[in-house]
């Protein structure tokens, strides 16, 4: 549902503490969905936008971002964005977490 997906974003944009991640997910659900009902020229104004309120390419799934890329492509449109690689973000995460058994 697109209202639903508008209306997360917009909410989670107001919202006082709420992570980039978080937002990130609410903008690849919109994304989907836009996708999904062939309008891609809004769904790219939509990550322009989470771009611009500080959500990273690397907070966008993946597959969202790939989704929109082949749609625009097939429209004929650019699209000037790099995708990053795969698993990158939690190749980064991963590097970073504790082993929890060792903490009992």
């Amino acid at each position: 549902n697109i209202d639903l997906a508008f209306g997360l974003v917009n909410h989670l944009q107001e919202a006082d503490q709420v992570t980039s991640g978080a937002r990130g997910i609410a903008y690849s659900c919109l994304l989907d969905c836009l996708c999904v009902s062939r309008r891609h020229k809004e769904a790219y104004s939509a990550l322009k936008r989470a771009l611009r309120e500080n959500v990273t390419i690397e907070d966008i799934n993946r597959t969202a971002l790939v989704r929109l890329k082949q749609g625009l492509e097939e429209e004929g449109e650019s699209f000037p964005i790099v995708i990053p690689p795969k698993n990158q973000k939690k190749d980064f995460e991963s590097s970073n977490c504790l082993d929890w058994s060792e903490m009992c």
